[in-house]
């Protein structure tokens, strides 16, 4: 009987309808012609650890409400996971987290 109604509960769960979030008044995640480009061969995106950095943090200003790591990825077009990088540079006081996994710039001047 009881696993009958969990399944009936399910089931309405299931066929409920799905609100739809509301539209951001946010720019669209849309990579620049810049991004898109390929980089020269043997040439890394980012070929140094600081290059990284300063792209994220360029790409964060763009996006006051933040970004998370896979976001930025995708807008960077970089090959690896930016999460360990975004970790770093929270504990360095370079990023804020605004939820979670969202970061964006720490500004010494907001600060």
């Amino acid at each position: 009987m009881m696993l009958e109604q969990a399944h009936q509960q399910n089931q309405r769960l299931l066929e409920a309808p799905r609100s739809v979030p509301a539209p951001s008044a946010t720019p669209p995640l849309v990579r620049s012609p810049a991004d898109t480009a390929l980089p020269a061969r043997g040439v890394a995106p980012f070929p140094t650890r600081g290059a990284a950095r300063q792209r994220i943090l360029a790409l964060l200003r763009e996006y006051p409400e933040g970004l998370t790591a896979v976001e930025l990825r995708v807008l960077l077009g970089a090959e690896k996971s930016l999460t360990d990088t975004c970790a770093g540079m929270y504990k360095n006081e370079l990023l804020w987290r605004v939820g979670r996994g969202r970061y964006v710039v720490h500004d010494l001047a907001d600060a």
